[in-house]
């Protein structure tokens, strides 16, 4: 345990033979401090006064859920007003290796879909069940919130908790779709009436 904590990278590749990826920054990345001016200095869970939708999105992983929050401008500009984890992990910087309490510890007993369930709706119910202050005094609710569905091990039981959830109507089960280099750019696709395209994003019309 001291190896690990006086070098964790050496301590995965001497002692574990499991080295850690290679950290690298690429050219077109953010930088630390371009991502520090993006700060708008508005207290946490503050709406900024342009954003008019509250979204929230949960991911599934077998210890934790990670969350985010975000409000957006019609246009699709978009800002961070809270994020973490479920169960809160009580410090600021943590791993998901090292996290201290689970969904497991927070849920004991109940397996590892019934621990992912009780977790989705304690954090739902604090998330969707509260009101969210404007900087304009507005108080505005999350209208959609997105479930991570695409671990096979938790599929089944983000269906099953969207389906049940006292919140069912603002709930989505979500999948991610991988955009590469081989597969056609947003730019290209063909544009059907109804949908709203801007700079790399794209909301198709909803029919029926």
């Amino acid at each position: 345990m001291n190896l690990k904590l006086q070098d964790e990278a050496a301590f995965f590749a001497e002692y574990q033979n499991e080295p850690l990826p290679e950290e690298t920054v690429g050219a077109d990345q953010l930088t630390a401090d371009q991502v520090a001016a993006k700060t708008n200095n508005l207290p946490r869970r503050r709406v900024p006064i342009a954003g008019n939708h509250l979204t929230a999105f949960i991911d599934v992983q077998g210890k934790l859920l990670f969350y985010v929050v975000a409000a957006w401008e019609d246009d699709f500009t978009g800002y961070v007003v809270d994020y973490g984890t479920y169960p809160d992990q009580q410090r600021t910087y943590f791993t998901l290796r090292d996290a201290r309490n689970t969904l497991a510890t927070a849920a004991e007993g109940t397996g590892l879909e019934g621990s992912i369930y009780a977790g989705l709706e304690s954090l739902t119910n604090e998330l969707l069940g509260r009101e969210w202050q404007r900087d304009d005094g507005a108080a505005m609710k999350i209208g959609r919130c997105l479930i991570d569905a695409n671990w096979g091990h938790s599929t089944n039981v983000v269906y099953q908790f969207c389906r049940q959830s006292s919140h069912a109507s603002i709930l989505l089960p979500s999948h991610g779709r991988f955009v590469g280099a081989s597969t056609n750019p947003f730019s290209e696709y063909k544009r059907r009436p109804g949908d709203r395209v801007g700079l790399n994003w794209r909301v198709p019309a909803i029919h029926g």
